[in-house]
């Protein structure tokens, strides 16, 4: 009880093994996404609650004159997603559904593997309702929340593949609009 109150544990399982052998197993909740909104980041789990901020000391790196957000989780593949409404985050809430951890966790393994590289973040406008996949090479494809994934990412890789000979020149391509797709 005295940990739970302490720290956020997904389980706590205690076995006694006689005589005089006590097995403790603790699991920590994994970060599913890092969400970022105004100032602030937060590891959040797969249900959608924020399970601690993460820290500036982890989360930003320096190269040059330039700094960028990229905590470890990052680098473990951790989607991050950009709340451009920028509504703060209180401790041990709910800063997102269920439903939409497993729309970025589908959308992020999908477009990793039609892109050449993993995206580098998300931009997430849920008024839009429209996510907007931010490429390595900095162009954007936009995605909307309430269209299937596949069908979307299909539409892309069919663009990428037939229409676009040079990504680098890219500024979007907005593939919302079912048999429609914009680029530009």
């Amino acid at each position: 009880k005295a940990l739970r109150e302490q720290f956020s544990l997904e389980a706590v399982a205690i076995q006694r093994h006689w005589p005089g052998r006590l097995e403790i197993e603790i699991r920590e909740p994994a970060a599913t996404l890092v969400w970022v909104t105004g100032s602030a980041s937060y590891e959040v789990d797969r249900s959608g609650i924020v399970l601690q901020p993460v820290s500036t000391r982890e989360a930003i790196q320096e190269q040059g004159s330039l700094r960028l957000l990229r905590p470890q989780a990052a680098s473990q593949g951790t989607p991050i997603i950009y709340d451009l409404s920028n509504t703060p985050v209180p401790a041990d809430q709910e800063v997102v559904g269920e439903s939409q951890v497993t729309f970025f966790l589908d959308l992020s393994k999908q477009m990793s593997d039609v892109l050449e590289f993993p995206p580098a973040h998300y931009r997430y406008q849920k008024s839009e309702r429209t996510v907007e996949v931010v490429t390595q090479g900095g162009w954007r494809i936009i995605v909307g929340i309430d269209r299937s994934i596949t069908q979307q990412v299909a539409a892309l890789k069919t663009v990428l593949d037939s229409a676009i000979k040079n990504q680098a020149s890219l500024d979007y391509v907005d593939v919302r609009f079912g048999g429609k797709v914009y680029y530009r």
